[in-house]
């Protein structure tokens, strides 16, 4: 049997995730638990919404991680938070503090993915008009 890495293991885990294969919805849950050091408890709810995006737990899950991804220094990681936080609607309102955080960041493309998940999840996001005003002035 090959041995697999945590960080090829989350790799794994999220492929399978957009492939949507639902035999990974035990092995995700199970990676909710992980408390180790990994990402997996981050990569897991994340992994979890894409297999079955209508399951309200999973998308309450993986909304707080997403916004902490916000957060990391890679600017790909970034885009793709905001990005999914898109895909997600209003459900990703808890994530608005790191949403308004975003619209400062030097990638535009960031900037961007934030300004439509800002837009998806509508009226809640009022609290940002200040500083998308500011940013079309600059």
């Amino acid at each position: 049997m090959i041995e697999i890495s945590k960080t090829h293991l989350m790799g794994n885990l999220e492929a399978l995730a957009r492939i949507g294969a639902k035999e990974a919805i035990p092995a995700l849950e199970k990676a909710l638990e992980a408390n180790d050091g990994s990402k997996l408890h981050f990569v897991a709810p994340i992994a979890l919404m894409f297999l079955e995006p209508g399951n309200e737990d999973y998308v309450r899950l993986a909304v707080p991680n997403l916004g902490k991804a916000l957060q990391l220094s890679s600017g790909s990681v970034r885009r793709e938070a905001a990005m999914t936080l898109a895909s997600i609607g209003p459900k990703a309102a808890p994530a608005l503090e790191n949403l308004k955080a975003v619209l400062a960041d030097p990638d535009p493309s960031i900037r961007n993915a934030a300004l439509l998940a800002l837009a998806a999840i509508g009226p809640e996001s009022t609290g940002a008009i200040p500083l998308i005003l500011q940013q079309m002035g600059d």
